[in-house]
């Protein structure tokens, strides 16, 4: 006898999108073999969520940037049928220790922001589908706004997207 919940009852699914890079102040990912219940793909920034489940989104990018900004701030957030939504993610580089050409990895800026955006969309506030994308919010840096987003694949990155039917 096992006292352990039987969560195979209640068709909360899970799908993972790995993190590929950036594409027009959008940030990409892979469309994997499962996208998901309710989820589907349409290219690699869109992700097409149905009526008839809430789902729980969590972004979160990575890069490798090799420049001699001493500092570069990111900030990314969801975009749910074409308005931002949910929580803002807010991030700064750590300068590597080669010198100025060093790599860059993303790391937690500040403790009042989260390393990844989040928005749960409920689906009373989806009629019949909505789309939704990661979308990068302000850069700052002491070296200009040019980034490269050369994916980190020793730190991988993904998007989660939980979804909950009815």
């Amino acid at each position: 006898m096992s006292y352990l919940p039987d969560y195979s009852r209640s068709n909360i699914d899970v799908s993972t999108h790995y993190f590929s890079g950036e594409s027009s102040g959008y940030f990409t990912y892979t469309t994997p073999t499962y996208t998901g219940e309710g989820v589907t793909r349409t290219d690699s920034v869109t992700f097409t969520l149905a009526a008839g489940r809430s789902y729980l989104l969590i972004g979160a990018i990575n890069m490798q940037q090799a420049s001699t900004f001493n500092y570069l701030d990111l900030e990314h957030q969801w975009e749910v049928g074409g308005a931002l939504a949910g929580f803002k993610a807010k991030m700064r580089t750590a300068k590597g220790s080669l010198g100025t050409n060093a790599t860059w990895a993303l790391i937690r800026k500040d403790p009042m922001y989260r390393p990844e955006a989040v928005v749960f969309i409920p689906s009373s506030d989806i009629t019949t589908s909505v789309a939704v994308k990661l979308k990068l919010g302000t850069i700052a840096s002491d070296g200009g706004t040019s980034v490269a987003f050369n994916l980190n694949t020793s730190h991988p990155a993904a998007v989660q997207i939980i979804s909950i039917p009815d």
